[in-house]
């Protein structure tokens, strides 16, 4: 057999293997489920935000979430990991796992923008465009990942390529420490995209 023949074999493994992961997750949650994921966390975050829990505002918070949900219920669970029982995906996403990544953003944040006012008060600043993996697959994903790196002070994101391998992300850094990628995206991304890959596939 040639060359040409395996290299195309192990391209269609590939690409099966990328189609039977995103069936898979489509597939865990019924559409009963994903609207009752989605109204259950907008609501919370309604109570959260308001701060009232009076009767009248409880009811339109609850009546708002679900007409939400009801229509807009695919944005909002088409890219989520889904694991365990229905009440149990919704507490997890709700009270901790989008915390914990809030959390652990904050003290990125922090420390991104300690080290950008360093490089401005010293003029020590090496800027270039770097090439970063991630194992993340879902639209949802990725765009989460890459609007968490721009927000981060220093770094922007310029361009996404999609492969079959995973993404690759194009990010203007503007301190560039190390020439490769891996250890450059383990820097930028810090963490990041292993909590979102808690979140989404």
């Amino acid at each position: 057999m040639s060359k040409m023949h395996f290299y195309l074999r192990e391209r269609i493994d590939k690409i099966k293997a990328k189609i039977e992961a995103e069936l898979k997750y489509e597939k865990v949650l019924t559409k009963t489920q994903k609207i009752v994921l989605t109204c259950g966390v907008l609501f919370l975050y309604w109570i959260i935000l308001s701060s009232s829990f009076e009767f009248f505002s409880v009811l339109i918070g609850l009546a708002v979430s679900l007409g939400i949900s009801i229509f807009a219920y695919e944005l909002f669970t088409k890219d989520i990991r889904s694991r365990g029982h229905l009440i149990e995906k919704i507490l997890s996403f709700s009270l901790i796992y989008v915390p914990e990544l809030i959390f652990i953003y904050l003290f990125r944040l922090i420390e991104a923008n300690v080290n950008v006012a360093k490089h401005v008060i010293f003029m020590d600043i090496k800027p270039g465009i770097v090439k970063i993996r991630t194992d993340l697959r879902s639209d949802t994903g990725v765009t989460a990942l890459a609007n968490l790196i721009t927000l981060t002070p220093g770094t922007l994101t310029v361009d996404v390529k999609e492969t079959l391998e995973g993404n690759t992300l194009y990010v203007h850094w503007i301190d560039v420490k190390t020439f490769s990628s891996e250890r450059a995206g383990d820097i930028i991304k810090g963490g990041l995209d292993k909590w979102l890959e808690r979140i989404f596939w």
